[in-house]
């Protein structure tokens, strides 16, 4: 299961929701969970949002993907830490921000869990098919955006999901949307908590019966 949760600290989920949550399930946590993270003072011990997360995720056995703000001195970004059965196995940020105060980042990240391969779009990334290719092979395509989601999302989200025949999750500050492979809305739910059952895709695809030449002319 993939459960997202908002609103409420680390803390909160422990103790109202750790019955639920059970070995290889997949947490996505938003921005209000986490919030803004000093990397440097994480570093160094003076702040220990990154190790609670981590702790938390070594003691369920889970794969956990949390939207932070996280800064480096004068640089913010807007970032998603992704932990596995407490191993942390980078920080995707996002490469096209809305916002001019955030710093944009270089690479689109898939990383291999426990759960499978994940490809993490954060924010706006996901509308831009030219980093689509990346997420071939993954088990997992989801997307953490800090805002509402918009048609713009929702249509790219729904051509991507076509592209690769995967499942797309896409978590907003509100509304989570499940899309399926064939690009047709699965589910919208809102709310502190929700959850998804995101099987792994049966969908490959149509075949052309005949060749195709590529002619450029």
């Amino acid at each position: 299961m993939v459960f997202c949760f908002e609103e409420m600290t680390i803390e909160d989920i422990q103790k109202e929701y750790s019955g639920i949550v059970s070995q290889n399930d997949i947490l996505v946590l938003a921005k209000s969970v986490a919030g803004r993270v000093d990397l440097p003072k994480e570093l160094k011990g003076k702040s220990d949002m990154i190790l609670r997360l981590a702790k938390f995720s070594l003691q369920k056995q889970i794969t956990l993907l949390a939207n932070i703000e996280a800064c480096i001195g004068e640089k913010v970004y807007d970032s998603v830490i992704v932990i596995d059965k407490g191993k942390i196995l980078g920080v995707s940020d996002c490469i096209n921000p809305d916002d001019k105060a955030i710093k944009g980042g270089n690479a689109l990240r898939c990383y291999m869990t426990s759960m499978g391969r994940i490809c993490v779009f954060v924010g706006g990334d996901i509308c831009f098919p030219e980093l689509w290719s990346f997420a071939e092979g993954s088990r997992y395509i989801i997307s953490l955006i800090d805002r509402h989601i918009d048609s713009v999302i929702i249509s790219s989200a729904k051509a991507l999901a076509v592209y690769l025949g995967k499942y797309v999750l896409i978590c907003g500050n509100t509304t989570k949307i499940c899309i399926n492979p064939y690009g047709k809305i699965e589910s919208i739910k809102n709310g502190r908590m929700t959850a998804f059952y995101l099987p792994m895709s049966l969908a490959l695809g149509k075949k052309l019966g005949k060749r195709i030449q590529f002619v450029e002319e």
